[in-house]
């Protein structure tokens, strides 16, 4: 989670951090940035977007 060494000294309140990465077709990665491992598994829908967003493919 190199991203959360930039956030400010009491920027947020939590318990846990959970981070959700997604680097792959069909596949989400998560990992907790206190060093916790976990896996789970569920079933995910695709959703149509509401009006005035756009998607963009890197």
């Amino acid at each position: 989670m190199a991203g959360g060494f930039r956030l400010h000294a009491n920027w947020g309140q939590a318990v846990i951090l959970i981070k959700n990465e997604y680097q792959a077709e069909c596949v989400i990665y998560n990992g907790c940035a206190g060093g916790i491992d976990f896996i789970f598994s569920m079933r995910l829908s695709g959703v149509a977007f509401a009006g005035g967003f756009q998607t963009f493919k890197l």
